[in-house]
């Protein structure tokens, strides 16, 4: 199934996570806190005012790249945990000992512009679901 293009659209595999200025609110593939470490894929898209603002991929463990290149991240556990809200808890151990490298591809010439505003995006944009009726 295609990335949605529109956060209203987003699949239900996707767990609404956390936002980080810079990047967007983030959406983790099958990610909460009964996902098994062992299974977690790492898969993530982010939005900005609704709108896909980029994807990318975290793996547990610290990759380092044998180049001077800036293509990966290594988030500390506190940032980590702003990202990612809803997560097993053997995730926390992971990073302590291991950490996680990220890679994001951001498809906006502005990243310096994605905020995360308080309230949801999605109310007042998004056509309500049944369920919340």
């Amino acid at each position: 199934q295609p990335v949605a293009s529109w956060e209203c659209d987003v699949i239900p595999e996707l767990s609404e996570q956390g936002c980080y200025k810079g990047v967007g609110k983030h959406y983790y593939f099958k990610t909460d806190n009964t996902t098994e470490c062992a299974q977690w894929q790492g898969f993530f898209t982010t939005y900005d005012e609704g709108q896909l603002s980029g994807f990318g991929v975290s793996v547990l463990g610290t990759y380092l790249s044998p180049f001077s290149h800036t293509f990966y991240e290594y988030p500390a556990l506190p940032v980590f945990k702003t990202i990612i809200k809803s997560r097993p808890p053997c995730m926390d151990d992971w990073l302590r000992y291991t950490g996680i490298t990220s890679v994001h591809v951001l498809l906006r010439r502005d990243p310096a512009q994605i905020s995360c505003p308080l309230s949801d995006w999605r109310i007042g944009h998004c056509p309500a679901e049944e369920s919340d009726v």
